[in-house]
């Protein structure tokens, strides 16, 4: 891959196997354009998404006040760790995959809701070889594969007391 442009986390192998369910409309729309829908961060349902583990918050709380830097981006200053949060996921996205070796009835409920739906199977590795460098380089962007760490708000709560 391009270790420049795509990061893969180590945790994922470039064979993993990948499922994305859609509607129709979506994928027609994915084959016309030959891209894949982007979300913004902060247009997720989950208000939490997004959000700095506990023990990194910390670590860039420190960094902050020793730099005591500001920072000017297009949604105003930067000056502490919570506006540094709220402008990466202003300006991060997504695009969501599912890991597993075989089609999840949870993921047809959840993202299939409709009998005009499909899913698409491919891997980490012919996914990030579908992603065209060229636009990478040219916009200044970079990919990368993160599995998703689910955590209960209760238990990221508790680790505050």
């Amino acid at each position: 891959m391009f270790p420049e442009l795509i990061a893969k986390s180590a945790e994922i192998d470039e064979g993993t196997v990948l499922w994305k369910y859609l509607d129709l409309s979506k994928f027609i729309s994915l084959l016309s354009k030959k891209s894949l829908w982007l979300a913004r961060v902060d247009t997720f349902k989950d208000k939490h998404e997004g959000m700095f583990p506990l023990e990194m918050k910390q670590t860039l709380d420190k960094i902050y006040k020793e730099f005591e830097k500001e920072e000017n981006t297009k949604d105003g200053p930067i000056q502490n760790t919570t506006d540094f949060q709220q402008h990466l996921i202003k300006n991060a996205y997504i695009n969501c995959w599912h890991q597993n070796l075989d089609e999840n009835m949870v993921m047809w409920e959840i993202y299939g809701k409709t009998e005009n739906s499909v899913a698409i199977q491919t891997t980490v590795k012919d996914l990030a070889e579908s992603v065209s460098k060229k636009d990478l380089k040219k916009y200044k962007y970079k990919v990368a594969f993160e599995p998703v760490i689910y955590k209960k708000l209760e238990d990221i709560l508790g680790q505050l007391t």
